[in-house]
């Protein structure tokens, strides 16, 4: 399972309510974005969602979660803006 592309899955559909609007956003189908959060949900053993026939809502576990992996998110694109800032000096040994 692809960690960061889970990451990334979770925090889309826990935003928009819905993993079919989480998969429209990713431009990836639908059963790709339920397949992954379900081996998500088996990897850590535990419930992420509440699946409702309105869409998905979030458990307490699945709260908690989803500000680390905001978080994880918000830390790689700082790392690479670092890396690919103009402004960015050589670094002398």
């Amino acid at each position: 399972m692809d960690r960061l592309r889970s990451i990334e899955y979770f925090v889309c559909a826990a935003e928009m309510g819905s993993l079919s609007a989480a998969a429209h956003a990713l431009d990836v189908s639908p059963p790709a974005v339920s397949k992954l959060l379900a081996a998500l949900e088996k990897r850590l053993g535990l419930a992420l969602f509440s699946r409702t026939p309105r869409g998905v809502d979030l458990t307490a576990d699945g709260q908690t979660y989803l500000v680390r992996c905001r978080q994880i998110l918000r830390d790689l694109e700082s790392a690479e803006a670092a890396l690919t800032s103009p402004t960015q000096s050589p670094v002398a040994c």
